[in-house]
């Protein structure tokens, strides 16, 4: 496997597991995709992620300011 896939996975699996723990709702994956072009700075929400330990590295998730609300009401 390529470091490419086994990040992708891990990403995957981790985020299922926030999303089931925290929110209680199960999430899909489908095909990554890695972004090109900056956001616009109107686009909505966007949340930097940062990761430290054996693996480091920096991501983002982009979303709508109407889905950050709703997730941020049911993570507090």
């Amino acid at each position: 496997m390529i470091l490419h896939d086994r990040i992708v996975e891990c990403i995957r699996h981790s985020a299922g597991q926030v999303f089931s723990t925290m929110l209680g709702v199960e999430i899909n994956s489908s095909e990554e995709y890695v972004e090109t072009a900056p956001p616009h700075a109107n686009d909505g929400v966007v949340s930097f992620i940062g990761m430290a330990g054996a693996w480091t590295g920096t991501g983002s998730i982009a979303c709508s300011a109407t889905m950050a609300c709703r997730l941020c009401g049911q993570l507090l």
